[in-house]
């Protein structure tokens, strides 16, 4: 161990098989450069004449896979619903940084998650049998929407009825929710 520590550890000995990104508190220049390092794969013979060119050597094994948790740019905290970053302020900056988009995003407003629950559930019709509940559009309303449930907004978190305003004027109907509601407050009795 000691020896490594004085060595350091070569990327290529770390055989990273992904780069899962998500929301992380303690994100870091550290952590992207390891990030976009592991996504560009090991430095190959050439590597950086071909980069000079604009031309990048294939890699002689598959590289890493780059999964994001989801896209989220903002979220609330506190009483007072401060903004700040989300998992998706993260995700840019690798995809940035590695030049790559993500191969996989696990969350909202992705349908991969909702498809395999809906089949492992025998749910064929979402429209009759599903509401999807959330308080931004473009994560939330728009997975509702594209895995076909019938969707509600709720004005008790991020967006209100100004951003479904904005949706209709730039006519972005994946993003307009079927009911709106104050809270989810209001469903209880």
């Amino acid at each position: 161990m000691e020896k490594q520590k004085e060595e350091g550890i070569s990327l290529a000995d770390l055989n990273a098989v992904a780069v899962v990104v998500g929301l992380d508190r303690h994100f870091n220049t550290l952590k992207l450069a390891y990030a976009g390092m592991i996504l560009h794969g090991p430095p190959r013979a050439g590597w950086g004449e071909e980069e000079e060119k604009g031309k990048r050597k294939a890699p002689s094994s598959p590289l890493p896979l780059f999964i994001a948790t989801n896209e989220d740019p903002q979220i609330p905290i506190g009483a007072e619903n401060i903004l700040v970053p989300g998992a998706g302020c993260m995700v840019r900056a690798v995809a940035t940084v590695s030049g790559r988009e993500p191969d996989a995003v696990c969350g909202k407003p992705k349908v991969d998650m909702a498809t395999i629950l809906f089949a492992e559930e025998g749910i064929a019709d979402a429209r009759a049998s599903c509401l999807m509940v959330g308080d931004r559009l473009i994560t939330d309303i728009a997975f509702g929407n594209a895995a076909g449930c019938q969707t509600m907004l709720v004005l008790s978190g991020i967006e209100g009825m100004q951003d479904i305003e904005r949706a209709k004027r730039e006519r972005r109907s994946e993003l307009l929710p079927d009911y709106v509601a104050d809270s989810l407050a209001c469903f209880i009795p």
